[in-house]
């Protein structure tokens, strides 16, 4: 008799044992299901573009405009290494530094260096405009979701002296449905600048300079 007792203890505990099991899974499952329905929040990174023109406001990056610099020696000098400008870069394979990239379904900041490239959307008067393709030089990309202030030189066949560049970006705690906000300034040689936002988060600068000279043979 004790020995039944014991066994319908013994299969009373099993059973519970496996209910609380069976329980736990369930509410992992609804957990985990919870988590894959919350939204990821991707935050287009910072990348700093340079649009050169001469002072008619022709774009000297544009291949069709007489006297333009394509496949001048552009470079950014930044963190103690210099970038000169791929100008046949490929969007579709980044890895060009030897920096292996997380993978993740967010979307996260690829350092390019200095790159020649086109963009035709705008973040104008709060929406987006789109407008035929512009060729600029961009820099970066740098993570948007955390503050710090970039320095860097960008030489150019333009002038002798190269453009001193500082970035200034901020990211900070808002009533927006992400809970951030941000905030990027720039200056050229200690002057604030007026730039445009493309898209990818490429915050644009306008350059001035003298159109390439180019040399007629008879």
């Amino acid at each position: 008799m004790n020995k039944f007792i014991i066994s319908i203890k013994n299969l009373s505990q099993g059973i519970l044992s496996a209910f609380t099991l069976l329980w736990t899974i369930a509410l992992t499952g609804c957990s985990d299901n919870d988590k894959k329905d919350e939204p990821i929040w991707d935050f287009a990174p910072v990348s700093i573009g340079f649009k050169i023109t001469d002072t008619d406001g022709n774009n000297l990056l544009h291949p069709d405009t007489d006297g333009n610099w394509v496949n001048s020696d552009f470079t950014i000098v930044y963190d103690g290494m210099s970038y000169p400008t791929v100008w046949d870069y490929d969007m579709g394979n980044p890895h060009i530094h030897g920096y292996d990239y997380p993978k993740s379904k967010a979307y996260l900041p690829a350092f390019r260096g200095l790159i020649y490239t086109q963009t035709s959307h705008f973040w104008i008067d709060g929406q987006w405009v789109q407008t035929t393709e512009m060729p600029i030089l961009s820099f970066g990309e740098f993570a948007s979701t955390r503050s710090y202030e970039l320095s860097m030189e960008l030489q150019t066949p333009c002038r002798s002296d190269p453009y001193h560049i500082d970035v200034l970006h901020k990211c900070f705690n808002a009533d927006t449905p992400s809970g951030l906000d941000f905030a990027t300034s720039i200056k050229i040689d200690g002057v604030d600048q007026n730039f445009i936002v493309a898209s990818g988060g490429i915050h644009i600068i306008t350059l001035t300079c003298p159109p390439q000279e180019v040399s007629v043979t008879e």
